[in-house]
């Protein structure tokens, strides 16, 4: 049991004793208490980190270049570059991922030399240019299901933490925690 404490007011030393540390003992959270605020604020950085990972760009698919051979007159240079597909949501309907990827899917469909020439970083090594590239209905099912397939793994990866989070008994284990995505 703590009979005395001394604590710094306005750069004094002071000492508590009786009734006063009793008070100011009785002020202070008590270890439960940090560990579910902690668990709280955990699963709270936990979630924005999966709803950032959810929406990084992928770059990992290939696509035919296209180049503007006259003005307003693109043409597929049988080039095949990596690039930059934006999945963070727009606002706008029309420019939203998964509807740019529908639209694809749906017109290529019906017409299967059917493309989308769409505006994006190409991705040489470390460099990285304005350009654009043909999404055509296979790469739009592909950018779709690459979609879907990191989401659903994020959001399982987001609740095997949130229980191992959940289930942590101390603020020491709390802090080992890992709550980063791949």
């Amino acid at each position: 049991m703590v009979t005395k404490l001394y604590k710094n007011k306005n750069g004094v030393r002071v000492e508590l004793v009786g009734e006063e540390l009793a008070t100011f003992l009785s002020k202070q959270p008590t270890s439960e208490t940090l560990l579910s605020q902690g668990k709280l604020a955990k699963i709270s950085k936990l979630k924005e980190n999966r709803d950032e990972a959810n929406i990084k760009p992928m770059t990992s698919h290939e696509a035919e270049e296209l180049i503007e051979d006259i003005p307003g007159n693109f043409i597929k240079t049988g080039n095949k570059v990596y690039f930059s597909f934006n999945t963070a949501p727009t606002g706008n309907p029309a420019t939203e991922p998964s509807s740019i990827c529908i639209a694809v899917i749906i017109k290529g469909m019906s017409n299967s030399s059917y493309y989308l020439r769409y505006s994006c970083q190409i991705i040489e090594g470390e460099t990285i240019r304005k350009g654009y590239v043909a999404m055509d209905l296979s790469l739009g099912s592909s950018l779709m299901s690459h979609a879907e397939l990191r989401n659903t793994n994020n959001v399982s990866h987001c609740n095997t933490v949130e229980k191992e989070i959940d289930d942590c008994s101390s603020l020491p284990d709390l802090e080992l925690i890992d709550i980063t995505f791949p």
